[in-house]
């Protein structure tokens, strides 16, 4: 299940990570693939879409957005940790466990 966000430069680095947390509310599509994406509600809620939906909570930790999502399956909660890169108003770039992923802003 992939995550949203990718490819950076350290010429995007002006946005103070102070701002994460009004910056990444929206809705975000992957860059080379378009049908999945991830939208950040101002309530620390999310919810993606792609192959299937899935739903949880988040919040942003220095440079590190943890997700936290309820396994239907398995029947437990778990936590994901990926790295922001960079974000702005139109980008988003993370990695996860060595994975870069870039997302832009759909709305």
């Amino acid at each position: 299940m992939p995550f949203i966000l990718w490819n950076c430069s350290d010429d995007d680095k002006d946005d103070n990570p102070n701002d994460y947390q009004s910056l990444i509310v929206g809705t975000w599509i992957e860059k080379d693939y378009p049908d999945y994406g991830i939208k950040f509600n101002s309530n620390g809620t999310y919810v993606g879409f792609g192959s299937g939906s899935w739903s949880g909570t988040y919040k942003i930790d220095g440079d590190n957005i943890i997700l936290n999502e309820y396994d239907e399956y398995d029947e437990e909660y778990y936590n994901l940790i990926v790295t922001i890169i960079e974000l702005n108003k139109s980008t988003l770039i993370v990695e996860e466990e060595g994975e870069i992923c870039t997302y832009v802003r759909a709305d």
